[in-house]
């Protein structure tokens, strides 16, 4: 994954992600607000955010923050 923009090309990456990474990612996610999230990369972070809850690829303790931050997404 692009080092510089880790919330960069997510989608591209996703099922190269070991566990450890997802849940690298997830907790980072857990620390954005929705419009703190570059224009450029809602759409990776929307795809990747619905598949990961989709998949149980999430701990339990950040599955509503996560809902939270795709809700937040979807309002654009």
């Amino acid at each position: 994954m692009n080092e510089q923009h880790p919330l960069g090309r997510l989608a591209e990456h996703e099922a190269e992600l070991s566990w450890s990474e997802v849940n690298q990612i997830n907790r980072h996610l857990l620390t954005l607000e929705p419009k703190a999230i570059a224009f450029e990369h809602r759409i990776d972070v929307h795809e990747y955010t619905t598949s990961a809850l989709l998949h149980n690829s999430v701990m339990p303790d950040h599955r509503p923050r996560l809902e939270k931050l795709l809700e937040g997404l979807g309002d654009g």
